[in-house]
């Protein structure tokens, strides 16, 4: 392309164009092949944008028949717990319903705590499908060992508590050794705050098991000791020579009795005496 200038001061540009299939060696105005340029840049930017809208809307079209295409292999249950999943409260009182069968559900997926031991693994093994069944059934084996045969309502909550804060701490320990000299101090300094803030949360999880467990087992042991009291027994009287040189026994001293027993002892001496009447 060559641009030239007349004596009128018009600018001129010299530039091959396409005529009957021969390439052309012509002379048009500045102004004219600055227009055409233009609206050859904006076809293009057109065509490109239609390309475009129509290999979204291609893959809109197989999106669509591939959820097609599994909605018709699912059973009614599954397509009712995928519609709740993405917010359509039509299906409501069908999923109550549901709920109030499937139990089960309820506890694994509408538990807290397993969605939080979920996000943990999810965010130590990443796509690490070995790393992160292992880990799942070492945490369900710790839970169940924590548990025992048979776990109350309360050792249930504080055996989870204390898993949760256990894979915390593991995250940050594991993050520390990874990576033991961070370059960003505040970022160490981080790391190092959670980790602490994570042992102590621990810590105090383990403590309040142990000490729950300490109280109840004190608890069983004094309800047993109201049900079955020990039993007092009466000093046996010890054999006493006499003066003729037989033996005689001496007398015992009476069994020392209740409180309760006292008191009843009282009561009546109080309502016989009165009448005459010896107790004894």
């Amino acid at each position: 392309m060559v641009i030239e200038q007349d004596e009128n001061d018009r600018e001129w540009v010299h530039t091959y164009r396409r005529v009957d299939g021969k390439n052309v060696f012509v002379r048009i105005p500045l102004e004219q092949y600055e227009r055409e340029k233009e609206a050859i840049r904006v076809a293009k930017e057109k065509q490109i944008a239609e390309e475009e809208a129509e290999k979204e809307r291609q893959a809109a079209e197989a999106e669509r028949q591939r959820r097609a295409a599994k909605l018709a292999t699912l059973t009614p249950s599954d397509a009712m717990l995928i519609a709740a999943r993405r917010g359509c409260k039509e299906i409501l009182p069908k999923l109550r319903q549901f709920l109030d069968e499937h139990s089960e559900l309820v506890i694994h997926y509408g538990s807290l705590t397993m969605q939080v031991q979920e996000n943990w693994l999810q965010l130590i093994a990443g796509k690490d499908l070995l790393l992160s069944e292992t880990m799942r059934r070492h945490l369900n084996a710790m839970r169940k060992e924590l548990a025992g045969a048979n776990p109350s309502p309360l050792d249930r909550l504080l055996v989870d508590r204390i898993i949760a804060t256990h894979i915390e701490l593991l995250y940050f320990t594991a993050m520390e050794a990874t990576d033991p000299t961070a370059e960003n101090m505040r970022v160490a300094r981080y790391r190092m705050d959670r980790g602490a803030q994570a042992h102590r949360q621990f810590l105090s999880a383990v403590k309040m098991l142990a000490t729950v467990r300490n109280l109840v087992a004190r608890t069983n042991v004094i309800q047993i000791e109201l049900l079955h009291p020990p039993m007092v027994q009466a000093p046996v009287a010890p054999i006493m020579p006499s003066t003729n040189g037989t033996k005689k026994a001496s007398r015992a001293e009476p069994a020392p009795s209740f409180n309760g027993v006292n008191r009843l002892n009282g009561r009546l001496a109080g309502v016989l005496e009165p009448m005459g009447i010896s107790k004894g």
